[in-house]
């Protein structure tokens, strides 16, 4: 029998972000490409590079054929921040790519690759787009020059740098990050950490509640079908759409819990039951000045009471603190959600009524391995 008082922090602490912030503040991740310009030869076409690109614009300033300058550091950057359906599907399908024993074309789901190559795609034309903004000075060519090293202002029209851009950036991108089999010159997606965005409608935010992807297994790893506590079909009742809550929470004491990160996967699969099923946080005013989340709508028989219910929670309990910092505080909820990808366990103040008095409990939810 578990533990009286289990708590998974990640779970309650979206949760009270959803119910007392408007808009609602989610987690993105950030992926991001560099993409190099070549400088194989120079103006005279001696094989020497120089500086400039091995393509020509046209001058805006006299209509001629130039050789505009490279950008400073020889490439254009892109990047792009999604929400935690899309980065698994990009984190797995990179982590298949960089395996040599694996052929991320028949390995990966075809849906899954398409999501990435729509991913990668938007990533080469912001790069492309980079590129034009530089040699037409952000499409206003008129007046501007971006080459320091002559007198008269210098810049491409903005057709021309279109075009050179697409040939020299967009092609080259392309054929970078839609390489699967990994081959000479491809190059793939790199993290480039987190940020929160915020959103009007809570259905639109997807929190992931699991550890950060850069561990994950590409798409034949047999880790991927199992392991993850949910039914497999091998005999039984029927497992919820949580999973196995028994094998998936395990505590040293009743206030130390440690939760598998299987059930995180399946709390982010399934985020959208906690609304269908009426589960409430509401702002409440506690004695001694002080103010909480009170959790309601915990009716018998529903997967989020079931869920709720095995790892402690019930109806009445009033979250106040996290790590010693205010749960209403926007700063308190910002720095926790960004860290809930990589935190390694949080503790949590819950003020719970015994009688006629209010019962603080201190509880500590560490992430499993």
């Amino acid at each position: 029998m578990r533990p009286p008082r289990m708590l998974l922090l990640a779970l309650a602490l979206a949760l009270a972000t959803l119910a007392c912030s408007s808009p609602f503040p989610c987690n993105r991740y950030c992926w991001s490409h560099r993409q190099a310009v070549a400088d194989v030869t120079d103006e005279a076409m001696l094989g020497a590079p120089d500086g400039r690109f091995d393509l020509t614009c046209t001058r805006f300033s006299d209509t001629d054929p130039w050789h505009p300058p490279l950008p400073a550091f020889g490439w254009y950057a892109a990047e792009r921040c999604v929400a935690a359906d899309v980065h698994h599907v990009v984190s797995q399908t990179v982590a298949t790519i960089e395996d040599p024993a694996i052929d991320a074309s028949q390995a990966c789901d075809v849906t899954d690759l398409q999501v990435y190559a729509d991913f990668v795609h938007t990533l080469a034309l912001q790069a492309r787009e980079a590129c034009v903004a530089h040699l037409s000075c952000k499409g206003i060519p008129a007046g501007c020059d971006i080459d320091p090293t002559t007198l008269e202002n210098d810049a491409c029209t903005v057709a021309s740098a279109q075009t050179l851009c697409d040939q020299a950036v967009l092609t080259p991108a392309l054929a970078a990050l839609t390489d699967l089999a990994n081959g000479p010159g491809a190059a793939q997606p790199q993290r480039d950490g987190i940020v929160i965005e915020y959103v009007d409608d809570p259905e639109d935010c997807q929190p992931i509640l699991q550890g950060d992807t850069d561990g994950t297994p590409p798409c034949d790893d047999p880790a991927n079908g199992q392991g993850d506590g949910l039914d497999d079909g091998s005999g039984g009742a029927p497992l919820g759409p949580f999973g196995d809550l028994d094998t998936l929470v395990a505590c040293a004491a009743p206030t130390i819990c440690t939760v598998d990160p299987a059930l995180f996967v399946a709390i982010q699969s399934n985020f959208g039951i906690f609304y269908d099923e009426g589960l409430r946080l509401e702002l409440v005013e506690l004695a001694e000045n002080q103010r909480g989340l009170q959790l309601s709508g915990l009716d018998r028989h529903e997967a989020s009471t079931e869920l709720l219910g095995a790892v402690g929670l019930t109806n009445g309990d009033v979250i106040t603190h996290v790590d010693g910092a205010s749960i209403l505080a926007p700063s308190t909820v910002e720095r926790v959600m960004l860290g809930l990808p990589t935190a390694t366990s949080w503790r949590l103040t819950v003020r719970r009524a015994v009688g006629v008095r209010w019962e603080q409990l201190e509880l500590t939810v560490a992430r499993g391995p």
